[in-house]
């Protein structure tokens, strides 16, 4: 996550969804931390450590620990196909090493991936996008989404909106989306719907295969 109050935006950082591209675009334009906290929070011993706040920090987690009105910040997102992230988090998990994610993947077809990581059985953050992009309220409320799928053309309309050029290269390149289709059947395909569902409808995403 990251925040201004001199440029008034908040982001949010879902995993897998080109965010640490556009993360190390708005750093130079974001705040120096430590920034006030409510005490007794359950990042308060990693920020006065770190002078940061986590990468992939939740929208309801900042609204509840942070002692800031973010009402009128511009509030911006990265987010991605629901598919093609969760079949690119699994060929991410494969690469990492002696890491018990990646022998977990190593040793797991992609389906059975799905079927452990929806029933909890799986040693990785693999939340799904809305429950980083939901408030406190559980409502997803955003004024730019920058989407994987258009990247260049988002970008190019958070640097309209914010009044600052943002310059960024897509650091993580993942196979293209079509590298991804031989992953699915019918079963796993089925599994990111049911778990994605709300943010299947909320940012009009499809199965894109």
């Amino acid at each position: 996550m990251l925040l201004s109050r001199q440029y008034r935006f908040v982001f949010i950082h879902p995993p897998k969804t080109a965010g640490t591209s556009l993360k190390q675009a708005l750093a130079p334009y974001a705040d120096l931390y430590p920034l006030d906290l409510v005490e007794g929070t359950e990042i308060e011993d990693y920020v006065k450590k770190t002078f940061v706040l986590p990468n992939h920090f939740t929208l309801a987690q900042a609204e509840r620990t942070l002692k800031l009105d973010m009402s009128g910040y511009l509030r911006i997102a990265s987010v991605r196909n629901p598919w093609t992230r969760y079949a690119s988090l699994y060929q991410f998990f494969r690469r990492i090493g002696s890491h018990p994610t990646s022998i977990f993947c190593n040793v797991h077809t992609f389906p059975q991936f799905m079927e452990l990581l929806v029933r909890g059985i799986f040693p990785g953050d693999t939340r799904n996008q809305f429950a980083f992009l939901a408030d406190s309220e559980r409502r997803v409320r955003y004024d730019v989404l920058v989407r994987h799928e258009h990247l260049a053309a988002d970008v190019q309309n958070l640097s309209d909106r914010l009044g600052i050029a943002l310059n960024m290269e897509h650091i993580h390149r993942n196979p293209a989306p079509e590298k991804y289709a031989a992953m699915y059947n019918d079963r796993a395909r089925q599994l990111v719907a049911d778990y994605c569902a709300q943010e299947i409808e909320t940012l009009r995403y499809r199965y894109p295969y």
